[in-house]
């Protein structure tokens, strides 16, 4: 028997997974998830061995002169 359930919060901004000091290892998601912030405000979304990032600014490390290396797109 394979037991189906949905991890759901009973409120809004609430519930983490995991802590600062118990953490989980790994995130596996499907082909053509989206990883959805705020409602929408930001999604990161996978298809066909590419990943886009929509709806802000994306910061990546720092250059070699100590400067945030970041992306935009269109709003």
């Amino acid at each position: 028997m394979r037991l189906i359930c949905d991890l759901t919060p009973h409120v809004s901004d609430a519930v983490s997974l995991g802590t600062s000091s118990l953490m989980f290892s790994d995130l596996f998601v499907a082909s053509g998830s989206v990883i959805n912030f705020n409602n929408g405000d930001m999604l990161l979304t996978h298809s066909s061995n590419a990943l886009t990032v929509s709806g802000g600014q994306l910061t990546v490390g720092a250059d070699t002169s100590g400067h945030d290396v970041k992306f935009f797109g269109n709003a």
